[in-house]
């Protein structure tokens, strides 16, 4: 499966995003590997970073193999300003 993400994933679309993302990984079968498609994200805040980091866990608990096609600045540069870079390494199960 394919993940697109948006351009700005921030607190104004948080909830809309949650919903959608979880939308999408119901319709899944367990196990089935995501890429996710980050090449139009512009714009991350914290809260943006923190429902990522969230969708990450729930891949991993889902026992999804997860990787990207690419990581945009946007989401790089949060990432280590929060602290969490390591967090955006793909996950293999």
């Amino acid at each position: 499966m394919n993940l697109t993400l948006p351009d700005h994933i921030v607190i104004a679309r948080a909830a809309t995003l949650r919903d959608e993302w979880l939308t999408a990984l119901n319709e899944l079968a367990p196990e089935t590997p995501v890429t996710i498609d980050a090449a139009a994200t512009t714009k991350v805040d914290a809260t943006g970073m923190a429902l990522l980091l969230s969708l990450f866990l729930e891949l991993g608990a889902r026992k999804s193999n997860w990787t990207w096609t690419e990581i945009p600045a946007a989401i790089a540069d949060a990432a280590n300003d929060m602290g969490v870079a390591h967090q955006l390494q793909p996950q293999v199960h």
